[in-house]
């Protein structure tokens, strides 16, 4: 296995022709330079193998179809670190069938936490115990044990 870490972010951040990059320098890409990640974005489904992760990127979901993708290189690396949980939880019920072991750090925002369906994804995922949820503030950490049961060893 890789010592390597991938950064997915739920975005296609290839540079386009006359935008110039502003500051603040995002979180991601500041990660991604102190830690010696690999950025996988949207652009990874051009180039993807995956026949799910073409699929579900022309049915115009392509949160999932990056998590399809990202897994189909889960040997390349030691964990998979994900910019939301829009492309977290598809990845994590992917990676309860395909790969149980590879270690995955959801970034919890919290903007998904009213959705019915958020709360149907996690119940799926939240006994894998390779999942791990790093919270934005304590209250969503309070908030991911207390209203969702999830395990106080996987929120961070």
């Amino acid at each position: 296995m890789q010592q390597r870490l991938a950064y997915l972010v739920g975005a296609d951040l290839r540079p386009q022709a006359g935008v110039e990059r502003c500051d603040p320098v995002p979180e991601y890409a500041v990660f991604v330079q102190r830690n010696g990640a690999e950025q996988l974005d949207y652009s990874l489904l051009n180039v993807t193998k995956d026949p799910f992760a073409r699929r579900f990127a022309q049915r115009g979901q392509p949160h999932v179809g990056l998590a399809f993708a990202a897994l189909a290189q889960r040997s390349r690396y030691a964990g998979l670190v994900v910019s939301g949980e829009d492309v977290g939880l598809p990845l994590a019920l992917l990676a309860r069938l395909r790969a149980p072991r590879t270690p995955i750090y959801i970034i919890t925002h919290g903007s998904y936490f009213a959705s019915p369906k958020f709360a149907r994804l996690l119940n799926l995922a939240r006994g894998l115990k390779n999942l791990h949820f790093l919270c934005l503030s304590e209250t969503l950490r309070q908030t991911m044990i207390g209203d969702f049961g999830v395990a106080a060893r996987q929120v961070h």
